[in-house]
Formats: C-alpha cells, structure tokens, sequence
C-alpha cells in the first residue's frame, strides 16, 4: 500500500488479503489509513482500458480489516483485477447510460455521472461476470463518444508532411516550420518510405512525438492503396509500379507494424491513392469497403482514416466509413479555374461537415493567394495546405516527379498569411497592410513635396500624388 500525501491510499504493493471466486476480497488495514482511493478499470482483449476518475472513501471507525463485497463486488472480466468504488458498507445498485455519460448508482441514494473514456470495448470479453450484472450489460451497450479530435466548422492547417524526420537540425528543420501551427494543427501525415513500416524507426517515433506534442490533432501513417489495382492487377494494374503488391493483406501488415513499433503516436491511417469512385473505378468499390471495414474492425471508431482521392468523389465512396479525404490535391490554377463539368466540391459533398475535407493546393504565388483563399473559405473547407512548391511530373510521372512539391515546407510568406487565415483575420489583416502601404506612400510623397492638399470646403480634404 502507498501512502500519498494528502492520506489517500492506492493498493499497489501487497497487502494481507483474501479473494474469492466472485471477485469480493478482504484486506487488513495494517496502519488503519484515514481514507482510500480507487476507481473503475476495465481493459479489453487489445489492451484499452476504460478508466475512470478515482474516488474516495473512509474506512468505518476502528475497523481492522474491510470487505470489499460491501463497497463494489466487482473483478475486470478480462484481468480479474478488482474493481472498486464507494465507502464501506456502500455499493452499486444500478449503472446505466445518461446524456453520453456513465450513471452510477450507489446504495446510499447518491448518483454519479461519469465521462466514458473514448476506446472501444470487445464486448466479446465479458463472460464470467456475476457480481454485477448491471454493469455488464451497460458496458456490453458501450458506444464510445463522437471521437472525432476536429470542431465542426474550425480550420485547420493540415500539412502534407512528406519530409523525412528532422527534428534535430533548429531552425532548419522543415517539420519545425509546420509544427509552429501548434493547436491549430490538424493533422500530419508520417511517411516513411512511401508505407514501408516492417522496421523500427526512432527518428519517425521522435517525430510523431513532437508532432503531437506541438499540437497536432492526430498523426496519421501514410500507406499506399495504388488504386486497388492489386485486387485485378491485369485489369487495373497497367503502367502502375508493382501492381500486385498492396494488397488488402499487405496493407493492414502495415498497420500492424506501426501498431507495434509506435503504439503511442499511431493514432490512423493515410490511404494514398484512394479511388474517387467515378466511372471504372467504381468497379473497385467493394475491394475499397473490404479494407476500410477491416481496419475499422482492427482499430476501432477513435481510428482516423484518412482517403486521399485528390479530387472529389463519389457519393458511394463517401458512404465508406473513411473520417477525411483529401478531396484536391493540385495546382493553384486548377483549383482556381473550377471546371464546372466536375466541380471541384459538388453539392452530395457540400453536405458533409467541412472537416471531413482536406485540400492540397500547390503552385501558389503572391499573385493568386488570395484567390485560393476566398475558395477555400467560400467552400468551407476544414483542412487546408497551400504550398508554393511546385511539381513537375518529368518522365516518371505521378510515382517518381522530377520536383516534388511536398520536398520542403512552404516559404515563410505563406505561413505568414495562414495564421491570419486560421483565425478568420486575413480580410483584416491584408487591408490593414494595404493602408499601411498608402499611408508610407503619402508621407514619402509628402516629404518629397510631391503630394498637394486641397480644401473642398466641405470639410474634407482632397490629396493629390
């Protein structure tokens, strides 16, 4: 037993007890504690536990040893480990659900609204629970909380971080340039070799780490889908490098590894090469529901999975259980000029909360940033990158650029206008810059005598250059 110091006692070390088969143990209060403290913990067969806040409770006076079937009869029905709250004397008549939140009811009349823990629960673990059927079928009822990490209708800046971990080079570092973002970070993606994640890799950890550590909703692990030209690569596998190779089999391997070497920061997945579903592609709809149902099924609902059609898709591919697709992934002037025949977020999309949308837009300038802007707002689009690198496609094509518009983090002009923009303050702020501009030309033209001041005699004053 450790003692902390405000007289709560946690069991930890051991201590004289006894446990029977439901569950109930006694133990011996050795230094007779003044007070107690613990909590409901449940873990499931994947490791998540379902915890709770801690409570405490008094031992009655004099008392040497306690029986905890008087306060909760409860065992973890995958561990064994007791579960406990309340005081002595006192237990668990009912637990239900009530507006999201655990309702605990104890014996002494007192109600005690507990916020659920956002992990799933295989309800398949629940067997041999006796003590207290009450809470096994509230749990066995579990549903998690909405687990989505994004506000509907915030921005967020979501950078395609493609760049190998850097961490250690200051204020060279490239991801150092995106993760100045902090909370306004949305999500940023590890990529490690284009998905190739059989080997641990420190730098990437200690970049994933930093990234969440710097704000950023979620770090997503990039593998590639190419298609799904593995599932027919005679039929859908032309031109396409190793066609064969990402299979639904290779992919959720993939997972795998990041689960195992990175389990703390591997929080989903990006799907890189994700179908948009129109014409022959929706052929490969069933493949495509095949692997995100089964990562879904491995990795539960907290899981983001991200799809990155580059362009817009679907209602059929948007009816996958995928969090966010990136739904443009081009040029400035593209994104700009909104081919009307396919545009670029049409209305089955637009009814979608905007965090579910990512777009890329590359090839910047000083000349159509603002335009990118205003359509980006005007769609109401969650997660926005813009970057003026530029790509050149070159003889290997999509696969192999001859310049990659991801190699780097985007000139610090753009990071410039993205905070403003995050908040809702570029208008302000470009015409606060404008008038600072003119003021600066009117005093440099007035020192030079070259600006003239006329009464109109109505109170104003007309200035001429």
């Amino acid at each position: 037993m450790n003692q902390t110091g405000d007289g709560a006692l946690y069991l930890g070390t051991p201590a004289p007890a006894t446990l029977d088969s439901e569950g109930r143990f006694e133990i011996e209060l050795v230094d007779s504690p003044s007070s107690w403290q613990v909590a409901l913990n449940v873990k499931d067969k994947a490791g998540n536990r379902l915890r709770f806040p801690c409570f405490d409770f008094l031992p009655a006076p004099g008392v040497e040893r306690i029986n905890f079937a008087d306060i909760v009869p409860l065992a973890d029905p995958v561990t064994g480990e007791p579960m406990l709250r309340g005081e002595p004397g006192v237990g668990i008549s009912s637990v239900s659900f009530e507006d999201g939140k655990l309702r605990v009811a104890t014996t002494d009349g007192q109600i005690t609204l507990l916020d659920l823990p956002a992990a799933e629960l295989d309800t398949d673990t629940l067997q041999g629970y006796t003590t207290k059927t009450e809470l096994v079928e509230a749990l066995a009822q579990f549903t998690p909380p909405e687990t989505s990490p994004f506000t509907a209708g915030a921005r967020y800046y979501s950078p395609v971080t493609y760049y190998w971990p850097d961490y250690y080079k200051g204020a060279e570092s490239q991801w150092g340039k995106v993760l100045r973002f902090g909370e306004n970070l949305g999500i940023v993606v590890m990529n490690r070799n284009s998905g190739e994640w059989t080997t641990y890799d420190k730098d990437f950890h200690t970049q994933a780490q930093l990234a969440k550590g710097a704000g950023a909703k979620r770090a997503v692990y990039y593998v590639k889908t190419q298609y799904g030209a593995a599932a027919n690569p005679q039929k859908w596998g032309v031109g396409v490098p190793d066609a064969a190779k990402y299979t639904k089999e290779y992919i959720l391997g993939q997972l795998e590894y990041c689960a195992t070497h990175y389990p703390d920061t591997f929080e989903g997945v990006f799907l890189d090469e994700f179908i948009n579903g129109w014409g022959t592609q929706s052929e490969r709809l069933p493949w495509y529901k095949d692997l995100v149902d089964a990562i879904r099924a491995r990795f539960g609902k907290g899981f983001l999975i991200v799809g990155n059609c580059g362009s817009n898709c679907s209602e059929e591919v948007l009816a996958l259980d995928v969090d966010v697709y990136m739904s443009f992934e081009s040029t400035a002037a593209t994104y700009l000029a909104d081919n009307p025949a396919s545009p670029i977020h049409p209305a089955h999309m637009a009814k979608h909360p905007g965090t579910r949308f990512w777009h890329v837009v590359h090839d910047v300038t000083p000349d159509n940033y603002q335009q990118v802007f205003a359509k980006a707002e005007s769609m109401g689009i969650g997660h926005l990158y813009i970057t003026d690198g530029k790509l050149v496609m070159g003889e290997g094509g999509q696969w192999q650029p001859d310049v990659n518009p991801y190699a780097v983090a985007p000139s610090q002009w753009i990071a410039d206008l993205l905070r403003p923009w995050l908040r809702g303050v570029l208008d302000t702020r470009l015409l606060a810059e404008a008038l600072a501009n003119r003021v600066a030309t009117l005093e440099s033209g007035a020192a030079g005598g070259g600006v003239k001041a006329s009464d109109n005699g109505n109170g104003t004053v007309t200035l001429t250059l």
